[in-house]
C-alpha cells in the first residue's frame, strides 16, 4: 500500500512539475550588442524565454499578455529590469522593441 502512495507522489509531481526545454542553438541580435550566436531556451508555453552568448551574460524577455514583454538583462550576479514594455515586431515574429529605451531584441 505504502509503495502504491509513494508511486502515485512521485507520477503526480512529475505531472504538475513544469519541464524546462533545453537550450538550442541560435542566432540573436540584441541593437547594443550586435549579432552573435546563442543558445535560446524557453522558459514556458507563454513565449517567455532566455538568450546567452556573445558578450550577453543572460537576456530573458517575460511574457506579460500576448505581443507584450517585459525584458531582464544578466549583468554580473544579478537579474536587472528592463524600464518599458517589449513589443513583438510585426515585420518580424522572432524580434521584440522596446521604443522607451530604443532596444531590438531577435532570437532566430
Amino acid at each position: 500500500m505504502l509503495t502504491k502512495i509513494a508511486f502515485a507522489v512521485l507520477a503526480l509531481g512529475a505531472i504538475a512539475l513544469p519541464h524546462a526545454a533545453e537550450a538550442k542553438s541560435a542566432r540573436c541580435y540584441i541593437n547594443t550588442h550586435g549579432y552573435f550566436g546563442c543558445s535560446f531556451r524557453s522558459l514556458g508555453a507563454d513565449g517567455s524565454f532566455l538568450i546567452r552568448g556573445g558578450d550577453v551574460a543572460g537576456f530573458s524577455m517575460i511574457m506579460m499578455d500576448s505581443g507584450f514583454a517585459s525584458g531582464f538583462e544578466r549583468f554580473g550576479s544579478r537579474n536587472v529590469p528592463l524600464a518599458g514594455t517589449f513589443v513583438r515586431d510585426g515585420g518580424d515574429p522572432a524580434c521584440w522593441n522596446n521604443p522607451e529605451l530604443g532596444m531590438k531584441v531577435c532570437a532566430w
